[in-house]
């Protein structure tokens, strides 16, 4: 009976939205003076499945910059999110469908001419 119950547990504790995968980038620190700001890019990397996230990008005290946003990205489409100021930032993806083996997150920062001078991957946590 008690492993029926500890298989029981498992199962509900690996489908339940808790269990939902969480993809975060290190922080860049962008130039002010230029006008640089940070900006995460989304992308769904399976050639068949439909992923549902919600991205939000933080600033270094913890406030949002960007979002949450919920999105949904259809197979081998992205998104790009930009930060609505300046401050050094990092990007938060919380996978609520299609798992984190299908989804890539990176931190860029980019000009106001729109090049991006810096980059980051995030991972898993």
């Amino acid at each position: 009976m008690a492993r029926f119950a500890f298989g029981l547990f498992l199962a509900v504790l690996l489908v339940s939205p808790a269990a939902a995968g969480v993809i975060a980038t290190p922080a860049l620190d962008p130039d002010a003076l230029a006008g640089e700001k940070v900006a995460c890019i989304v992308a769904n990397v399976s050639d068949s499945k439909t992923v549902e996230v919600t991205a939000t990008i933080y600033d270094f005290n913890g406030s949002t910059m960007f979002g949450p946003g919920d999105i949904v990205l259809a197979p081998l489409r992205n998104t790009r999110l930009l930060a609505n100021d300046t401050d050094q930032g990092h990007c938060v993806v919380k996978v609520r469908k299609g798992g984190t083996r299908n989804v890539r997150v990176s931190l860029h920062i980019r000009t106001p001419a729109g090049r991006t001078i810096a980059a980051v991957s995030g991972s898993s946590r």
